[in-house]
């Protein structure tokens, strides 16, 4: 075989394994299904051995974009409603300030005002407290 090939192979040979066989910083990878066994819990479910899903209210709020960090609530708590919705708008999608405005029925050079003030408040914020400042990319 030649190098590249054999390199290759080498590479897409670990996609092939069973997860027994499967190593991860040199420790053998269990299954789910062992793992109330190893641990000395036969009684117990598999599943009970899960991380705890995300709550409804996790879900809710990520629906309903609320934001949970504070210093994201500072800098945007002093947008009007309009500022707010352009500001939600480009952080939900990868387009333009200019085009988040218009998607909001604002005027486009509304966008970049927004994205000024945010940016204004941003410094603002960040040299009044040691916490980084969030950034506002064009």
């Amino acid at each position: 075989m030649r190098g590249a090939e054999k390199q290759t192979n080498h590479h897409f040979r670990r996609g092939r394994r069973l997860l027994g066989e499967t190593e991860l910083n040199h420790l053998r990878v269990a299954s789910l299904e062992q793992l109330p066994a190893r641990l000395g819990r036969p009684d117990d479910a598999p599943e009970g051995f899960l991380p705890p899903s995300r709550s409804a209210e996790d879900r809710a709020f990520f629906v309903l974009n609320q934001v949970q960090d504070d210093r994201l609530e500072a800098v945007l708590g002093g947008l009007t409603p309009s500022e707010a919705q352009i500001a939600w708008a480009k952080g939900m999608t990868v387009m333009s300030w200019e085009d988040a405005a218009v998607l909001c029925g604002r005027p486009a050079s509304e966008g970049e005002r927004v994205r000024a003030k945010l940016t204004r408040r941003a410094k603002r914020m960040m040299a009044i407290s040691s916490a980084p400042a969030p950034s506002f990319p064009r």
